[in-house]
């Protein structure tokens, strides 16, 4: 649910890079919400404004993480403390792993929430990875018969001891709304 927060990936194969500098999670997407939406880290941190960097952090049991957010652009960089220090690919899978997207709106805005995920290194910065998220509020209906005006969401059918001998049909006209 998105009121408790939803994982990324769960099933996340770890990068093999072992010299992973940063951990990039940039956000877009029609139904983004940066009022409400909230990536939960080692805090719930909200989107509509920046976050200076702050230090010390543990995210998904891996400890002396560094991490700032900048709305503007609406990313999020996770780095290691230690300077020069790197991270493993499995320190960036439970990392990743651990994160999820968050709203407790009592009615969360519909539409897409893509999350796109770059790892880089001294070196280089490797290709992009997405991840989306869409919330449809609508509830699934059946109209019962087509062939009057609006959805209709009850049917009645009459029928004698004959037509229920041989099978009556009691519902023939449905459709999507």
């Amino acid at each position: 649910s998105l009121s408790t927060g939803v994982a990324l990936n769960s099933a996340l194969v770890a990068p093999t890079a072992s010299n992973i500098t940063t951990l990039n999670l940039t956000l877009s997407g029609a139904g983004l919400d940066t009022s409400n939406d909230k990536l939960t880290l080692d805090i719930n941190l909200g989107l509509g404004s920046d976050l200076s960097t702050v230090t010390g952090k543990t995210i998904g049991g891996v400890t002396g993480l560094s991490y700032g957010y900048v709305a503007g652009s609406k990313t999020l960089t996770i780095t290691k403390t230690t300077s020069g220090a790197f991270l493993s690919g499995t320190e960036v899978k439970s990392i990743v792993q651990a994160i999820k997207l968050m709203n407790a709106a009592t009615t969360p805005s519909e539409g897409e929430r893509v999350i796109q995920l770059t790892v880089a290194s001294a070196a280089e910065t490797g290709s992009a990875s997405s991840v989306s998220l869409t919330l449809d509020t609508q509830t699934p209906v059946l109209d019962l018969n087509a062939s009057l005006a609006g959805v209709q969401t009850t049917s009645a059918v009459s029928a004698n001891a004959a037509k229920m001998t041989a099978g009556q049909a009691f519902l023939t006209g449905i459709a999507a709304p």
